[in-house]
Parts: structure tokens; C-alpha cells; sequence
């Protein structure tokens, strides 16, 4: 019965759409397709050369690996990150674990990229399926990665050639004009769930490069912002996109880190609630930790899981300073020294200015949200006490809530869309199923 109701929806949904059914002309002119284009040509195998990205992905000492691509596949060059984020931390098992997760993951995820088009700025791999998690449970999870294209409509018309399965037949039908305008619904992605590539489980979701650049800047949806700001391993930065991501990752993860210690009201405190607050921030409004789609321990996993304590110090370590964090007991200023075997206690100033300094670095979007939840008209932090710094911590999580909850439950939906009815339900089941076992744990 929920697969006969769950089915008329997506038909309903596509022939509002589109009217395909009534209109079977209007299909070729919303895929964007000649009219006398024989439907079967839609699906050719795409006879162009991917380039081949696992001859050149470059093992980094920061949390990523990065590949410049050009603007088509006979011409690339590799840029190779070296510096270390925090060259301060002393070596240890965790950081040759990191590392050598890194390395791993960049080898093993080049032949997954050869299969998809090249029309790529930005590739990402995130999630527990490439940085593990403590106490995980069950198979393997899938390898999650994120894409962002220039053109999402190019990028789905050679996807669609080269690998039409990946498609629900709807999206086949009606093609790639079709797929890039249900892909702007919600976040902005379109995601493909349980495919295999190069022999492994993957998900990919497919994003505009000017709606995620957004994303991570202002805060638009928190969708994508939110799942960069754990450690992640970097596959693809075209040159000709390297100076925007480059800023906007970074201005995300100051933006991140402020926030963080804004929602900290002690003045000492352990790392791992540093990066618990952090890694907690994607997952304030997404509906699945509230019906049990979610490992309620989710976060502290992803910060107990092997080699992540590294990850977040190199991630975050060098903007510590310049936000006034040190170590517990240091002078300010001091050099940055993180335990190698234990977490490190952090300090930060526990005055109301401290507080201001954080709330000014994060985006506008935020900001406007924290107004209207407080009433006020202007800057939230002005004639600040010590009764407004605890509504204005309270407003800042709300603020979170609000902005990611729409987006994430449209996604979420859409998902019956994108994915088709079978993977939906496969994909929901299988996520319930590894909560269920990590509660069980």
C-alpha cells in the first residue's frame, strides 16, 4: 500500500511537471532534444576520454588531495597541496592513520571518477565511507561524493550517455533540461544513490558550482557548507574555479569554527566538544536524527573515529589564533602544541566582546535569521549581557535549524524523484537499519 501511494505521488508530480504523458512532443523541448531524435540515441555510450584521474591524484599532508583540471579532457595539471595546516602537532600513530587514509582514498576513488563526465570543478569525497567512524557496525557504507559542474545541464546529458542506468526511467524519458530543473529544488542537488563505480558502493550528488559556492559563503540552505565542515578528502579543483572554491571553503570554515565557539559559553573546554559543536552543526535541522533515520551518537563517532582528532586539528588548527583560542593554561599568542596521545584543553576569552568578535564573522544569513528570532532591527550583539549572550546562543542554534531543516527534508523528498521509488526505499531502509545497530551497540 506505502508503494502504491508513494508511487501515484512521484506520477502525479511528473505530470504536473511536465505534462509529458498528454504532450509526448513536449518532452523532446523540455530535454533540451531535436524532435526527430531517436529517443534510443539518448543513450549511447559516451565515446570521449575521461581523464584519468587516478594517474594523478597527489598524496597531501593537509586532509586533501587536489586535482586542477581544465576545460576538456586532453588537457589537465596536478596541483599538489603540501603545507600542513597545524605543522605544530607531534607525530603519532593517529596522524600516520590520517594520513595513510588519505593517501588510500585519493588512489581508490581515481577509477570512480573515470566513469563519470568531466565536466567537473570540485570533487569531494566525505562521509563515513571514506573517514570512518568509531563503533561503526554492519557492511561497509557507501562512498559519498560531491560534484559541482559549471553546467549541470552538460554535465546530465553526458552522464545520461555515458551512464543512463544511474537514471531513473522518467529522467531518461524526459532528459537533461528536465533532470538540472528538478536538481534546483531544495539545496540545489541532484543525488544517485547505490550505483557502483569502479567496483565500490557510491552515492553522487550532482550541484550547480554557483549554487554550492553560495552554500558555503552565505549559508543559503547549510547543505553543502554543513557536510565540508568535517574533514573530507578533496579529488577535484579545476584551476579555472581554484581561487572561488579555494576562498569560500575557507571562509567556511572560519565561519564554522566562530560559530562554534559562539554556542561554547565556558571559557575552557576540551577539543572534542570544539569539534563536536562543528561537527554537529549539519545535523541541528536535518529531520532523519529526529524519526531515528540517524545514529544518535552520530557525531561523537565521527569525532572518536580513527585518524578524524588529526583531521579536524589540520582542518581548523591554523584559525585558531587568529580567533583568539590557545592551549589551557598558555600565554596568549603562544605557540599551538596539540597531546599526541589525549585530547588538548583549549581556552578562549570568557568576555561578552569575545562573544561579538565571533558573531561578526559568521554570514548574513544567519544573522537576519537570529534578528528575527529576537525581535531586533539591528546588530543582535549591541549593549550585550550576560542574559542576551544566553538568548543569542539559543537564537544561533534556531537560526541553524530553520535555515537547513526546509532544504534538507526537500532533498530528502525529492529523493523519490532522483533516486526512483525502489533506490528510495532500499536506500531509507538501509540507513535505518545502521541507526538501529548503532543504537543497539
Amino acid at each position: 500500500m506505502i508503494q502504491m501511494k508513494l508511487g501515484s505521488t512521484m506520477a502525479l508530480l511528473l505530470l504536473s511537471s511536465t505534462r509529458a504523458t498528454l504532450f509526448p512532443k513536449a518532452i523532446y523541448s523540455l530535454a533540451g532534444l531535436p524532435r526527430n531524435l531517436d529517443p534510443r540515441q539518448w543513450f549511447r555510450q559516451d565515446q570521449c576520454r575521461h581523464l584519468h584521474t587516478a594517474s594523478l591524484l597527489a598524496f597531501s599532508t593537509r586532509q586533501d588531495s587536489t586535482i586542477s583540471k581544465g576545460g576538456n579532457d586532453s588537457q589537465s595539471n596536478v596541483t599538489i597541496t603540501s603545507s600542513s595546516s597545524v605543522d605544530e602537532v607531534a607525530s603519532g600513530e593517529s596522524i600516520k592513520y590520517h594520513h595513510q587514509t588519505i593517501k588510500d582514498a585519493s588512489n581508490s576513488l581515481g577509477p570512480i571518477l573515470d566513469e563519470l563526465p568531466s565536466e567537473i570543478d570540485y570533487a569531494v569525497a566525505y562521509g563515513s565511507g571514506v573517514m570512518k567512524q568509531a563503533n561503526a557496525v554492519g557492511p561497509p557504507p557507501m562512498i559519498d561524493l560531491l560534484l559541482a559542474t559549471p553546467s549541470s545541464e552538460m554535465f546530465h546529458a553526458s552522464n545520461l550517455r555515458r551512464n543512463p542506468s544511474h537514471y531513473p526511467f522518467h529522467a531518461r524519458l524526459l532528459g537533461p533540461r528536465w533532470v538540472t530543473r528538478i536538481q534546483e529544488w531544495g539545496p540545489g542537488a541532484w543525488y544517485i544513490p547505490q550505483v557502483s563505480l569502479a567496483g565500490k558502493n557510491v552515492k553522487y550528488g550532482v550541484v550547480s558550482s554557483s549554487r554550492i559556492l553560495s552554500d558555503l559563503r552565505k549559508w543559503d540552505s547549510f547543505y553543502f557548507s554543513g557536510r565540508l565542515q568535517k574533514p573530507t578528502v578533496q579529488l577535484v579543483l579545476a584551476k579555472s574555479a581554484n581561487r572561488q572554491f579555494e576562498g569560500a571553503l575557507e571562509a567556511n570554515d572560519v565561519a564554522a569554527l566562530s560559530l562554534a565557539l559562539a554556542l561554547i559559553p565556558e571559557s575552557s573546554f576540551s577539543e572534542y566538544m570544539l569539534w563536536e559543536k562543528i561537527a554537529g552543526l549539519s545535523y541541528a535541522g536535518d529531520p532523519r536524527m529526529g524519526i531515528g533515520g540517524e545514529n544518535p551518537d552520530k557525531v561523537k563517532n565521527i569525532v572518536r573515529g580513527p585518524g578524524s582528532l588529526q583531521g579536524f586539528r589540520e582542518k581548523y588548527g591554523s584559525h585558531l589564533a587568529e580567533l583568539e583560542v590557545s592551549i589551557e593554561g598558555s600565554e596568549k599568542g603562544s605557540r599551538l602544541q596539540w597531546q599526541e596521545k589525549q585530547e588538548t584543553m583549549l581556552q578562549k576569552s570568557p568576555s561578552l566582546q569575545h562573544l561579538s568578535n565571533m558573531y561578526s564573522r559568521l554570514p548574513h544569513t544567519i544573522k537576519d535569521s537570529v534578528n528575527l528570532s529576537l525581535g531586533l532591527d539591528g546588530d543582535a550583539t549591541k549593549d550585550m549581557t550576560e542574559e542576551r549572550a544566553t538568548a543569542l546562543r539559543s537564537a544561533l542554534l534556531t537560526a541553524i535549524k530553520q535555515i537547513s531543516g526546509r532544504p534538507a527534508l526537500t532533498q530528502s523528498m525529492k529523493g523519490l524523484i532522483t533516486a526512483g521509488l525502489t533506490k528510495s526505499i532500499s536506500y531509507a531502509l538501509a540507513k535505518l537499519q545502521k541507526a538501529s545497530a548503532g543504537k543497539k551497540k
